[in-house]
C-alpha cells in the first residue's frame, strides 16, 4: 500500500517538475509540458512494455529508501553517534 501511494504521489511530483523544465527551457505553457510529458512517459511505457516499468519503479524505490537511509547513518558517524561527547562540556 506504502509503495502504491509513494508511485502516485511521485509520478505527480515528476510530471509537475518536468514541465517546469520544459517550461523555463522551451517557454511552452505548463499544461501543455504536463500533457507532453504525460505522453512522452505513456509511449515510454507502451513500447517497453508494462513489465519493465514495474521492475523500473521497482528499482527506484529500492534506491531511493537505500538513499534516505544511508544520509542519517552517514550523519551519525559525522556526528559522532546521538549523543556526540566530543561537543559536551566537562
Amino acid at each position: 500500500m506504502s509503495f502504491a501511494l509513494m508511485t502516485i504521489l511521485m509520478s505527480g511530483v515528476n510530471m509537475y517538475a518536468m514541465a517546469v523544465v520544459m517550461q523555463t527551457v522551451l517557454g511552452w505553457n505548463l499544461t501543455f509540458s504536463i500533457w507532453v510529458g504525460a505522453g512522452t512517459v505513456a509511449l515510454c511505457v507502451m513500447l517497453g512494455g508494462l513489465r519493465s516499468a514495474i521492475i523500473n519503479e521497482v528499482q527506484q524505490f529500492v534506491l531511493i529508501w537505500a538513499g534516505a537511509a544511508t544520509i542519517p547513518i552517514l550523519g551519525l558517524i559525522e556526528a559522532h553517534g546521538w549523543t556526540n561527547r566530543r561537543l559536551r562540556r566537562t
